[in-house]
């Protein structure tokens, strides 16, 4: 079964209700790491980013653009959860015509590693969570046809097993 937009939308947006930044690393905190800033350079950068409603970052056109530099790669367990559902949501609604590639594949390698030091970035997805990320790459799949076997294998070998995927 494959989801239309809205319908992926509504299951990004369910499984990822509630969701909070807490105590991890916030967007432009990722771009201070990855430039070696002090514990204040953090601290400051931190201050400017949303922590509590991760749907305001779908509109940020700040979030769609940071990610040569700092991003994904950069952010813990809880940072990495509190974004993800809005980099899905951003990569659904852009899935025709995507503003920022690099956004998507970045997003992506982090989705598909499967090393211990990718999979210490999901550490605190639901099932219902990893079952939605599955779901969402099946999509994407399906209109990128230059995503790859990896992705195929991570959804197959980690985020839902049971999924039927070409």
């Amino acid at each position: 079964m494959l989801y239309e937009p809205d319908a992926l939308l509504s299951l990004i947006d369910e499984a990822f209700d509630g969701v909070v930044l807490g105590n991890g690393v916030s967007l432009r905190e990722s771009v201070a790491i990855d430039n070696h800033e002090s514990a204040v350079g953090r601290a400051i950068a931190r201050e400017l980013d949303e922590k509590h409603d991760w749907r305001s970052l779908v509109a940020d056109p700040e979030f769609r653009w940071i990610c040569g530099v700092g991003g994904p790669i950069f952010m813990d367990a809880a940072g990495f959860t509190f974004h993800l559902p809005a980099y899905l949501t951003v990569a659904v609604l852009e899935a025709d015509c995507p503003k920022n590639m690099d956004l998507f594949v970045n997003v992506l390698n982090r989705l598909t590693d499967l090393s211990e030091f990718g999979v210490e970035k999901f550490a605190l997805l639901s099932p219902k969570q990893k079952s939605c990320v599955a779901v969402v790459l099946k999509y994407l799949k399906s209109k990128w046809k230059w995503i790859g076997q990896d992705t195929v294998n991570s959804i197959r070998e980690y985020w839902d097993p049971t999924l039927e995927i070409e």
